[in-house]
C-alpha cells in the first residue's frame, strides 16, 4: 500500500504517516507499509488491518510507533533481518539488512499471527523499546498457528515495561528472546535487556510461557505480575550460557490467588534467581564481606511432617507426645543442599517412632532422643536422594 525505499541505507529520507486506517483489500495479503533506507519514520494514530505484514522496515534508523492499532495481520510489526554482509559499516562489518532503534508505544496489538517479529542484525544500534502497550488474543476466536506474540532476535538492548499480554489459549509465548527468527532463520542471541512492570495474563492451561530466554545474555526480568493458570511457565530459562537473571516478581494463580508452584522453569544452570521466596542462584563465584545465616525454621509437628527446604537449611521438630511420626521427603530441593534436623523430645516419656521418607537414605537407625533432650541429623540432596552425612552420637 505505502512503499518508501530511498537510494542507499539510511538515506535521509523521513517519512511520517498519521491519522490513517489502513485496509488490506484481501484479507492476509500484502504488506501495508514498506520501508527501506530511510532515516525517521514515524506512525502515529494509524490503524492497520488484515494484512500479511503491517509494517515492515529494515536498512533504516528510527521506527516510532505511537497510539496504533495493528489488528488481524499475519505479522504486525516486522523490523531488521538476515542478508549478506556489506552496508555503511563496510562487508567486512558483517551489517545485514539492520534497523537501528525501533520505540513501539501506546499501541494495540491484536489477532495477529505473529505481533512483533524484531529479526535484529549483527550490527543493529539503539536497540528495542516495547511499553505501555497491550497485546490480546480473543478467547472465542483463537488465532490459527499462533505460537509468540513478540520475537526478538539478536538484538542488542532490548527494554520491555509497561505492557500487558492476555490469552487463554494454550501453547503460546508472550515474549521470546533468542537466536532464531520466526522463520527459523538463525541469527544471533540477544544482547543486554530488561523486562519489567509488565502484567501477563494467561487464564488457560497448558504450556504457555510469560518469557522465554532461549538464547541471550544479561536479560534481566523483574517487578512483573505473572497471572496464570496452572501448567504454565511464566518464565522458561533454556540459556546455559547467558548470564541471565530473574529478580523479585509477583506470580498469581489465575484468578488472583497467591502461592503459583514453581514459576521458573528450564535451566537454572549459569543464571541468576534472586527472588526471597525461591531458592537463590548465583554465579560461580560469590564473595561477601559479611556473615551468612541460613534460617532456622520450626517445623508444625504431627503424623506427617512436612519440610520446604527453599525455607532455611535448620530446621526444629518439637515432639509433644509419644505418637509415631514420619518426617516426609522435603519439598522444593537443589542439588547440593544441606539441611538439619535437630529433634527436640518435649513428650515427658520415650518418643515415638520415626519414619523416614524414601528419599532419605541414612546410615543406621536414627534413635531418638530421651525425654528433655535432643538429637541432631544432617543430610544433603545429591539430586535423587537425601545422604545422611552426620548425626549427633548421643543425647544433648
Amino acid at each position: 500500500m505505502f512503499r518508501f525505499v530511498g537510494g542507499n541505507e539510511a538515506d535521509p529520507l523521513n517519512v511520517t504517516l498519521a491519522h490513517l486506517a489502513l485496509e488490506s483489500g484481501s484479507k492476509g495479503r500484502g504488506t501495508a507499509v514498506r520501508v527501506r533506507n530511510f532515516s525517521g519514520l514515524f506512525v502515529e494514530h494509524v490503524d492497520i488491518n488484515h494484512f500479511n505484514i503491517g509494517l515492515w522496515a529494515d536498512w533504516g534508523i528510527g521506527v516510532h510507533l505511537y497510539g496504533c492499532n495493528v489488528v488481524l495481520n499475519n505479522r504486525g510489526l516486522q523490523v531488521g533481518g538476515v542478508g549478506g554482509p556489506g552496508g555503511i559499516r563496510g562487508g567486512d562489518r558483517q551489517a545485514d539488512p539492520f534497523m537501528d532503534t525501533v520505540v513501539v508505544e501506546a499501541c494495540r496489538f491484536a489477532q495477529n499471527g505473529l505481533d512483533i517479529n524484531d529479526m535484529g542484525s549483527n550490527r543493529a544500534l539503539g536497540g528495542t523499546v516495547i511499553r505501555d502497550s497491550s497485546f490480546y488474543e480473543y478467547y472465542l476466536n483463537p488465532v490459527q498457528n499462533k505460537l509468540v506474540y513478540i520475537r526478538i532476535a539478536n538484538r542488542k538492548g532490548i527494554v520491555l515495561c509497561g505492557n500487558w499480554f492476555e490469552g487463554g489459549h494454550a501453547s503460546r509465548t508472550c515474549v521470546y528472546f533468542g537466536d532464531h527468527d520466526h522463520d527459523g532463520n538463525l541469527t544471533g542471541p540477544c544482547h543486554g535487556g530488561a523486562v519489567f512492570a509488565n502484567h501477563f495474563l494467561q487464564t488457560g492451561p497448558n504450556d504457555t510461557i510469560g518469557v522465554e530466554i532461549a538464547r541471550s545474555e544479561a536479560v534481566t526480568i523483574f517487578a512483573n505480575c505473572f497471572e496464570f493458570a496452572p501448567h504454565n511457565n511464566p518464565i522458561r530459562i533454556a540459556d546455559e550460557v547467558g548470564r541471565n537473571t530473574v529478580g523479585q516478581n509477583s506470580y498469581l494463580i489465575y484468578p488472583d490467588r497467591v502461592g503459583y508452584v514453581d514459576p521458573i522453569g528450564g535451566s537454572l544452570s549459569n543464571n541468576q534467581i534472586l527472588d526471597p521466596r525461591l531458592g537463590a542462584r548465583m554465579g560461580s563465584d560469590l564473595q561477601i564481606g559479611g556473615r551468612v545465616a541460613s534460617a532456622i525454621m520450626a517445623l508444625t509437628y504431627g503424623p506427617r511432617i512436612v519440610t520446604d527446604a527453599a525455607a532455611g537449611n535448620y530446621f526444629t521438630i518439637p515432639v509433644t507426645d509419644r505418637n509415631p511420626f514420619t518426617i516426609l521427603d522435603p519439598m522444593k530441593p537443589v542439588p547440593g543442599e544441606q539441611i538439619l534436623y535437630d529433634i527436640r523430645n518435649n513428650s515427658t516419656g520415650p518418643m515415638g517412632t520415626i519414619t523416614w521418607g524414601g528419599a532419605f537414605k541414612l546410615a543406621g537407625q536414627f534413635i531418638g532422643p530421651s525425654n528433655n533432650k535432643r538429637k541432631t541429623i544432617t543430610f544433603y540432596y545429591d539430586g535423587a536422594a537425601w545422604i545422611e552425612t552426620a548425626r549427633a552420637g548421643a543425647d544433648i
